[in-house]
């Protein structure tokens, strides 16, 4: 399946890349490689992940999955694609996922 990043989750990546980089560049590669890997198996199963409970009630189908227990890939698919809709830092308040993708 195609993979489209959104605005959103292209501005989540930059920002975990420039808050890890100064601090350990070696952290930051594999943070955002093990996000890119996830994204991968989803696209190959969209099905991976569970429900996003947060997001329940919106009209896309909302999944995450967790990364390093630190960050969620939120999306959502249809037939021929998949949208990355954000790069969620699980340490944030969850409201804030809820107003951030209404």
């Amino acid at each position: 399946m195609d993979v489209i990043w959104s605005a959103r989750a292209k501005k989540d990546l930059a920002a975990i890349w420039d808050y890890y980089s100064p601090r350990s560049m070696r952290a930051a590669v594999r943070i955002l490689e093990d996000i890119k890997l996830d994204v991968r198996r989803v696209s190959e199963n969209p099905l991976l992940a569970p429900k996003e409970l947060l997001l329940e009630e919106r009209e896309e189908n909302f999944r995450s999955v967790v990364v390093r227990k630190l960050f969620k890939i939120v999306y959502f698919f249809d037939e021929d694609k998949i949208t990355v809709a954000s790069i969620w830092d699980c340490r944030r308040a969850p409201s804030r996922l809820i107003r951030l993708l209404s």
